[in-house]
């Protein structure tokens, strides 16, 4: 087996783990990094409001859709190539939320009753909702992107742009201060 590219990450090699899925071969390397090589740039410093859906996987509250990838509709027995796509498309929209934003508000959802929900569950269920938020929290450590939690109420989180831009304006990132309790946000721990 012949690698295909070099090492992104300077350091010192902990581990590695060949994988294969369908014809294809992957090799995962662990290295261990300093910290801050480990911790990358975001390219914008926005806030923006993320509302989690079935018909599209989040809606910012630009007003932008992204579409939700529906893996789980294809045919179960390439179930594994599926889920490697919506891994990827979970793994390119948390890493640019995080990258372009310096505040991401993020629905927080009762997913134990939206599952209960028949008609809905293998919807949520291919959606992937659970990894959007973990990967989220961790690329908001890594480029140092501020989680807010919004609960309770009846707007959507992409409508949360009202108020986050009154509070925003055109003060600096320092000078704004949380989002007015009318949000009904918490911040993330």
């Amino acid at each position: 087996m012949a690698l295909c590219e070099a090492l992104r990450w300077p350091g010192r090699i902990l581990g590695a783990s060949v994988s294969r899925e369908a014809d294809h071969c992957f090799l995962s390397v662990q290295v261990e990094v300093p910290e801050q090589d480990a911790r990358r740039r975001r390219s914008c410093d926005g806030i923006t409001g993320v509302d989690l859906g079935v018909s599209s996987v989040a809606t910012l509250s630009s007003g932008e859709k992204i579409a939700a990838p529906r893996p789980l509709r294809a045919a179960l027995d390439r179930l594994r190539i599926r889920a490697r796509v919506r891994r990827d498309s979970t793994h390119k929209l948390t890493t640019r939320l995080c990258r372009e934003n310096q505040t991401v508000v993020l629905e927080d959802l009762h997913m134990s009753g939206m599952l209960a929900n028949g008609r809905l569950s293998r919807a949520i269920a291919d959606v992937g909702f659970y990894e959007i938020r973990r990967q989220l929290q961790y690329n908001a450590a890594r480029y140092g992107t501020r989680m807010w939690w919004r609960t309770g109420g009846t707007r959507p989180a992409s409508s949360v742009r009202s108020v986050v831009s009154a509070t925003a304006g055109s003060r600096s990132a320092s000078a704004r201060g949380p989002v007015p309790a009318a949000a009904r946000i918490t911040t993330a721990t």
